[in-house]
């Protein structure tokens, strides 16, 4: 779902497409920091994204939110925003990825221009890594591996802290990890 795409037909369709038996509704939500947002043009305002988030809740379908870390003018202060922006949202799912210029978009065309791009071999184009594959204007790929294990996983945004540990108990028995999620709280 787009959060641009919110008005009365919007619910409706939820409405819908409920009845129908659709369960779930992935919206892709990108970023929590407005400049990322405008970085890429998606057009779209967190205040769309939090009356998105609203109607889905209210038509009570469950969803899935979808987040990119390191879009072009993304800092380390953007990242920590978008996760608290993915916390407010509460979907019942998250998602994370790495931005990634693949050959044929801007994103790849406007990287190549600045020299940042440092292979063609499309093997290592995946959206969790990017160190074998460009260089971020504003993020290290140790930044981004620092963030990594919260995207790694769907991880799931419950009411409380408590039910986050409890639901991620497991992701966080490896002590690598359990440091990650420290450090980024």
């Amino acid at each position: 779902i787009r959060v641009d795409n919110t008005g009365k037909e919007f619910e409706e369709f939820l409405r819908l497409a409920k009845k129908a038996g659709c369960y779930e509704a992935g919206i892709g939500f990108e970023s929590g920091d407005q400049q990322s947002l405008d970085s890429i043009d998606k057009g779209i305002t967190l205040e769309q994204s939090i009356k998105c988030m609203e109607i889905v809740k209210r038509v009570g379908m469950e969803s899935a939110g979808f987040f990119i870390f390191g879009l072009p003018t993304d800092t380390e202060e953007s990242l920590k925003k978008t996760m608290d922006f993915a916390l407010k949202l509460n979907p019942d799912l998250a998602k994370v990825t790495i931005a990634m210029p693949f050959p044929g978009t801007r994103l790849f065309e406007q990287y190549e221009k600045e020299g940042r791009i440092k292979t063609r071999d499309w093997s290592k184009y995946n959206l969790h890594k990017i160190a074998d594959v460009y260089e971020h204007p504003h993020l290290s790929s140790e930044i981004l591996d620092k963030y990594k294990p919260v995207g790694e996983f769907d991880v799931p945004y419950t009411a409380s802290w408590a039910d986050v540990h409890r639901d991620l108990s497991a992701w966080l028995e490896n002590e690598m990890q359990r440091q990650a999620f420290a450090e980024l709280k």
